[in-house]
């Protein structure tokens, strides 16, 4: 009876919560790239991966610019960062679109670079380097300013100098998963303790799951609203990590971190929001994939 309880509880939270979740996901628009004496079809590729690196993590709404007409440029303007258009109407275009932010990227280097090994043969370096920035739609201030650069241990290599660009172009969508992590955090809050040992709180269920991207693996940080000397701030109390995506708005997580400190949290009815944005990679997947 008392588990049958629990599971109407949480049902009615997750009702509750639904139309908020569904309406927490953050719709980017990728402008176009600058990419000066860059191979264009070389530019194409890159800026591709970047858009499908992002769109992998299910966190963001992205919207490519080149399938927007309203904010289509001539094909002799868009190497030229100047001669976007107007700065203001542009922005009131992505606006209408519901865009929360525009994404801009400049190119420097996309080549394969010779290499020489010891037995006097040869093989070719993938070279990438370029900027990404993000800015708010609305006040025009950047969220955002980060360099990537690709070379040696932090690139691949090819036969020719094509391959090794192409090798190395996977990287990015690697990489952007980072970048997203890092730079479009989530809030959701814990909806339910699931089980309690020794006065800690050691699994519990959280209001977010597939449909913003959730997987397992992921690590959460607990916080809570706290009032000091009539300054209302955060205090952090937990760590959490997804161990079962059970649908799109529900994630059941271990807590990692703080256990007794949410649990006591909940007991005083406190609200327990839980902040996304890191990542738990596993070590010997991710030097496979450095290795292939």
């Amino acid at each position: 009876m008392k588990r049958l309880a629990t599971i109407v509880i949480l049902l009615m939270c997750i009702l509750v919560s639904v139309q908020a979740q569904k309406n927490q996901k953050e719709v980017l628009l990728v402008d176009y790239f600058v990419s000066g004496n860059v191979n264009q079809a070389y530019a194409k590729m890159l800026r591709d991966a970047v858009i499908a690196g992002i769109q992998q993590t299910n966190r963001l709404t992205v919207v490519d610019v080149e399938m927007e007409p309203t904010l289509k440029l001539e094909e002799g303007r868009r190497q030229d960062e100047r001669a976007m258009g107007d700065p203001v109407a542009r922005n009131q275009v992505m606006q209408r679109l519901g865009a929360n932010y525009a994404l801009t990227g400049n190119i420097t280097r996309m080549e394969g670079v010779r290499m020489q090994m010891s037995d006097g043969s040869y093989y070719y370096d993938g070279q990438i380097a370029f900027d990404l920035k993000v800015v708010n739609v609305i006040d025009g201030s950047v969220k955002v300013s980060k360099p990537f650069s690709y070379a040696g241990l932090n690139a691949k290599t090819g036969q020719t100098p094509n391959e090794a660009v192409i090798n190395t172009t996977d990287y990015i969508k690697m990489s952007m998963q980072r970048f997203v992590n890092q730079n479009f955090k989530l809030e959701n809050r814990i909806i339910s303790i699931e089980k309690v040992n020794k006065k800690k709180a050691e699994t519990v269920y959280i209001d977010c799951g597939s449909d913003l991207g959730i997987t397992k693996g992921q690590l959460f940080d607990v916080f809570i609203e706290k009032n000091t000397a009539g300054k209302s701030g955060r205090q952090n109390i937990g760590t959490l990590k997804a161990i079962d995506v059970q649908g799109e708005e529900l994630t059941l997580c271990r807590v990692t971190k703080g256990g007794e400190a949410i649990q006591e949290a909940n007991l005083e009815m406190q609200e327990l929001i839980v902040v996304s944005g890191k990542k738990a990679f596993n070590i010997w997947e991710t030097t496979k994939e450095i290795m292939k």
